[in-house]
């Protein structure tokens, strides 16, 4: 994340989004812990919701609480 920051602000990017994506339910808690905290500053993080998840309700309930803007 930092080094991502510190390449934005060379290259003048202002704010960035971080689309972050489960290929599998077994990855859905490990990449929604990184989308929470990654999601600071002028970073805006997308978590992720797989389909084939049976807490998906649960889950965007909980990225909602932690201030993510978004799933994808």
């Amino acid at each position: 994340v930092s080094d991502t920051l510190a390449k934005m602000k060379v290259a003048g990017i202002d704010r960035g989004g971080l689309l972050h994506i489960a290929t599998n339910p077994r990855q859905q808690d490990n990449v929604n812990a990184f989308a929470i905290e990654s999601n600071q500053g002028d970073l805006i993080s997308f978590g992720s919701v797989h389909f084939e998840n049976d807490h998906a309700i649960e889950t965007l309930q909980m990225l909602k609480e932690h201030g993510v803007k978004g799933v994808k």
